[in-house]
């Protein structure tokens, strides 16, 4: 069956996808190359917590081979062969049986019903442990709603397409830190649609004039914008099910109908008690929705083998180096920190000074790592801090056994102000990847001595406008 928000949104524990007859498909890789054909009940759950996963069992009603899989064999897992929507487990992967009762059950990484292919108009998607929308919602959901225009949360990406974003009060509330909950939960829906839906100015006429896309399709766009998501949230975001609807006319109305669906899980999602505390501030919903609008700016620059290559491992670092809520996983080691920052900030302003051509790899090798560091802030407009040479200190006494005593003007700096200083290198990081992206709004300040919430302190003067083309 195709699942609907109420069946995802807020769900922490198992929920049904399939519950059917089902078809097993073994072809042994032996020299007679034995094929086995059986019929039998098919169950399909997507377990959320503690990691979303997808689990199966199938229990044999007829056929004359016994179920006893072999790690060796094909295998081919599916609703029965008559359904009028097939359902496709992809891999399935054997982990227990019980010969007498002829049951084996397993694990998947994804799971596909009807037609992924299919041309459709309207598409959702669901994501687990989704922080970036509680600490953009931080009022409430009702305050924000009555102060927002229409009362939606929707940012247009490209020509003729925007996104929705939906979740309730008891998923912000699960997400917030201070309840201390562990595992997931599926917070957020996220809605791909067009501009006549948003206008409400679809008729039975104008259907055969909206374009179409199919969900392989509109889930690759997704996935993209998700990595960007990823760097709000503090933590890897993915959606794990995917919905295609289909607009029709019937007798002179337009009636929708849901032509396909995919469950796929990612080892990548992080789960809550590990999410950190993102360059969002509080309270930042136009914030989420203007990093959205900058969607076409990042698939841009993902596009670039430099970016693609390396945004994964950035991701990474900037996860392990950003501190955790209260109530969360703890904060590493202060030595740990620097040693990631430090490799985070050669590698960021390697992409964007030299790989995006900002100066000459020449030049480049001629800096040292704090010149770099000054050299990008001021391609940025942004007076460079005079913490960098401090920063570089602290991460040289965190790479070697022997070290040297940190001052600033004189005096020894105790370990609160080297906090203080590693939390500028956060902000450092931060601010020289949303110039990349061209982001215009509001982000977190890292210093403990100003608000939380501040607006840009670079320019768009330098950046290259080539590379949005």
């Amino acid at each position: 069956m195709h699942l609907q928000e109420e069946d995802l949104i807020g769900k922490t524990d198992k929920i049904e996808i399939f519950n059917n007859i089902g078809h097993w498909y073994e072809e042994e890789n032996t020299s007679d190359a034995h094929i086995i054909n059986l019929e039998g009940r098919l169950t399909v759950q997507l377990e959320v917590s503690p990691t979303p996963r997808i689990y199966w069992e199938f229990e044999k009603a007829r056929g004359t081979d016994n179920l006893s899989p072999r790690p060796s064999s094909n295998i081919q897992l599916t609703s029965w062969d008559g359904a009028e929507s097939q359902l496709i487990i992809k891999n399935p992967r054997p982990n227990s049986w019980i010969s007498g009762r002829q049951v084996v059950s397993g694990y998947a990484k994804s799971v596909e019903y009807g037609d992924p292919d299919h041309q459709a108009h309207y598409f959702k998607f669901y994501l687990p442990n989704t922080d970036f929308i509680r600490v953009a919602l931080k009022q409430g959901l009702n305050i924000i709603r009555n102060q927002m225009p229409n009362s939606e949360f929707w940012a247009q990406i490209r020509d003729g397409w925007n996104l929705s974003l939906n979740t309730t009060q008891d998923a912000i509330d699960w997400l917030d830190p201070q309840s201390q909950n562990r595992g997931s939960m599926i917070t957020l829906s996220i809605g791909l649609f067009q501009d006549a839906q948003r206008n409400r100015q679809i008729t039975t006429q104008s259907i055969s004039e909206l374009q179409t896309l199919s969900l392989r399709e509109a889930k690759k766009i997704v996935d993209k914008l998700c990595l960007l998501l990823s760097y709000a949230n503090g933590g890897s975001v993915a959606p794990i099910y995917s919905s295609a609807v289909q607009f029709f006319a019937d007798e002179g109305d337009v009636n929708l109908q849901t032509v396909a669906s995919i469950c796929e899980v990612y080892p990548v999602i992080k789960p809550q008690e590990e999410i950190g505390i993102s360059f969002l501030a509080d309270y930042g919903i136009k914030d989420v929705l203007t990093l959205i609008e900058n969607f076409t700016r990042f698939e841009t620059m993902h596009q670039t083998s430099h970016w693609q290559k390396k945004w994964g491992l950035i991701l990474e670092w900037y996860f392990q180096a950003i501190p955790k809520a209260g109530g969360r996983q703890k904060n590493k080691h202060p030595s740990i920190l620097a040693n990631v920052l430090g490799t985070l900030l050669e590698n960021v302003c390697q992409l964007i000074l030299v790989k995006d051509q900002l100066i000459s790899n020449g030049k480049y090798q001629d800096l040292g790592a704090v010149k770099r560091i000054r050299e990008l802030q001021k391609e940025m407009g942004i007076i460079p801090s005079q913490d960098i040479e401090l920063f570089n200190k602290i991460r040289t006494n965190s790479t070697h056994a022997k070290q040297k005593t940190i001052e600033r003007d004189g005096i020894k700096l105790s370990g609160l102000q080297e906090y203080e200083v590693i939390q500028q290198a956060i902000q450092w990081v931060e601010e020289m990847i949303l110039w990349r992206l061209g982001y215009s709004g509001a982000h977190r300040s890292r210093s403990l001595r100003e608000e939380t919430t501040i607006t840009p302190r670079y320019s768009f003067e330098k950046r290259k406008a080539k590379w949005d083309e």
